[in-house]
């Protein structure tokens, strides 16, 4: 009998994962491959200080009407929202450790 991973791309049993800003609370659109190599290929141009590609790479992620959502956040602010938003969305619980060790062997 062959093994078989059956994916439903419609369907989730996962929580919704949410922002708040400034006493919003803003749903996190769920997003694929494709979403994520569009951030991928704005994180240069953000890097290097552009405004426009650091929102061109958050507000697609979020459920919300108001395209200026993110004008009163400060830099500083930017980087926590983009690691919460992309890591909770992949799975990853706040404080879960990545390649966290198992148990020792005797």
């Amino acid at each position: 009998m062959s093994a078989r991973l059956k994916i439903d791309t419609k369907a989730t049993l996962f929580d919704p994962i949410e922002v708040e800003i400034d006493g919003k609370v803003i749903k996190v659109r769920t997003f694929t491959i494709r979403d994520l190599q569009k951030i991928q290929e704005l994180e240069k141009d953000a890097l290097a200080g552009s405004v426009k590609a650091i929102k061109e790479m958050i507000i697609p992620l979020l459920e919300t009407d108001d395209p200026n959502i993110l004008d009163s956040l400060q830099l500083s602010q930017l980087k926590p929202l983009i690691e919460f938003v992309v890591t909770r969305s992949m799975g990853v619980s706040e404080g879960e450790e990545k390649n966290a060790s198992g148990p020792g062997v005797n």
